[in-house]
């Protein structure tokens, strides 16, 4: 299996356009071609993670049938989650919620 694939895998319900997959890929130094294995199981998760972080706020994000609220939520944990897991600050914590503070 490709590290792709394996991406692919961890987010079967989602769609993910070649272009998000490369900059993700490319902004991780991970190549999508290279074949799965241990070593590349923490950057491969924290792609994972990225993917889920771009999708959720995606204004465009249609999931089928599914509630999208109930989807991004769970892409939003899902995120942070893999982020926690290599101790990285999770991205959706610093995300506005479109609350006005007054």
């Amino acid at each position: 299996m490709t590290i792709k694939q394996a991406i692919q895998s961890m987010l079967p319900e989602t769609e993910i356009d070649d272009n998000t997959f490369e900059k993700v890929a490319t902004d991780r130094s991970v190549t999508l071609a290279n074949t799965y294995n241990s070593s590349a199981k923490k950057n491969t998760e924290l792609c994972v993670a990225d993917i889920c972080i771009i999708v959720a706020t995606d204004p465009d994000y249609k999931s089928g049938t599914r509630n999208i609220i109930k989807a991004r939520q769970a892409l939003f944990s899902l995120a942070d989650k893999l982020y926690k897991n290599h101790n990285e600050l999770p991205k959706s914590s610093i995300l506005i919620n479109g609350t006005a503070r007054w």
